[in-house]
């Protein structure tokens, strides 16, 4: 019994010699988190780096108070900001929990991909954070103090993921844009956020359309953005629509209608003619539920014929009208090219896709039937 009982102990004993311990443990107490993120340059090119830095009172009984500081710093790389950045707060800075970054607009018309290097290169980045680019300066969206949200970074992300449901934004973040900005075939787009000065609010403006890893300028509307979203064949939770389907009508109200997509089918179809002509047919079919509809009648068969084809000429000229921004903006984020690669190659190989891309032809079309008509016949 007792030899059973050594020779367990020496077991023990071995066991404990060779546990080497929570050797790589971070301790909370010896990091700042930091929340969100905001990018800049500076007239003579550097780095403009603002963070939101959460800190927690102590109190008595419990959690104490939060509040919130906003600290800057400006160097010639990202890395070297951060750096800086430690020298103004207690502890290092954590981007482990990050939620969101934000570009400012003048950083982002440059390369972005020098920027997004130190997040890829530091293994403790949230490459899930979600990415946006700012209508201005990055430094003043995360700035922005609105009224009763202490977090701007839950704020921001509340505003983007409430965007992904409503499939007004692609779904994108830090790592999914990185495949993105490598790929020759297939360009991205990221949310626009701006300030509402008078309401002291962040909001969405837009979709900031990219070339390659460059922001163009140039956007979609949210309005459109649904729309593309449709096109490319994603939905998310939801996806409403507000459409004009006539115009002499008193009063205006009665000039429009709101519907829900209930199901969307979209078809991308390439041809490529003898002479290396590209057409793209692009197929859109849309179920929805009229949601709002002043004017009523939908119990006739007549007025919901009459719907169906005001809504599918009104969002197919729509269509028409974002192709024509994505192609003036020589970006191709419905991956055309990346279709051309995998089906045509060998006419693929023979070009450069850049200076095509523009002069290709589109048939975009939006065929929509309404098959639920709300509760009231």
């Amino acid at each position: 019994m007792m030899n059973n009982l050594f020779k367990r102990g020496l077991l023990v004993a071995g066991c404990l010699l060779i546990t080497t311990g929570c050797w790589d443990q971070r301790l909370f107490k010896d990091a700042q988190l930091v929340l969100s993120v905001g990018m800049d340059t500076t007239e003579n090119g550097q780095i403009n780096t603002t963070t939101s830095v959460p800190y927690i009172e102590k109190g008595e009984q419990g959690p104490g108070k939060e509040s919130i500081q906003i600290v800057s710093a400006v160097a010639n790389t990202p890395r070297e900001t951060r750096t800086k950045i430690d020298q103004k707060i207690p502890n290092r800075i954590d981007p482990s929990k990050m939620k969101v970054l934000v570009l400012g607009s003048t950083l982002a018309e440059q390369k972005i991909y020098p920027v997004l290097d130190v997040f890829y290169r530091e293994p403790k980045s949230n490459l899930n954070a979600m990415l946006a680019v700012a209508e201005g300066s990055a430094e003043g969206i995360i700035s922005m103090k609105a009224k009763d949200v202490p977090r701007v970074s839950e704020y921001i992300s509340g505003l983007l993921e409430g965007a992904e449901d409503s499939s007004i934004i692609p779904e994108q973040n830090i790592q999914l844009v990185c495949a993105e900005i490598f790929d020759p075939g297939q360009d991205f787009l990221l949310p626009l956020l701006d300030i509402n000065e008078e309401e002291a609010l962040i909001y969405l403006k837009g979709v900031a359309i990219f070339n390659d890893q460059v922001y163009t300028g140039e956007s979609l509307t949210p309005d459109e953005g649904t729309l593309y979203q449709l096109m490319s064949g994603k939905k998310g939770e939801m996806a409403r629509m507000t459409k004009q389907i006539s115009e002499d009508r008193e009063p205006k109200i009665l000039n429009y209608i709101t519907v829900d997509v209930i199901d969307v089918n979209s078809q991308i179809n390439i041809e490529v003619s003898e002479d290396q002509a590209i057409t793209v047919n692009l197929d859109t079919n849309l179920e929805v539920r009229a949601v709002e509809y002043p004017k009523d009648q939908l119990s006739s068969n007549k007025e919901i014929k009459k719907l169906n084809e005001a809504l599918t000429k009104s969002l197919t000229e729509q269509a028409n009208e974002i192709i024509k921004k994505l192609q003036e903006a020589n970006s191709d984020p419905l991956g055309i090219g990346r279709r051309m690669i995998a089906f045509h190659h060998d006419t693929w190989k023979t070009m450069d896709w850049k200076d095509i891309y523009p002069t290709i032809t589109f048939n975009p079309k939006v065929k929509v039937k309404v098959i639920q008509h709300g509760i009231i016949e």
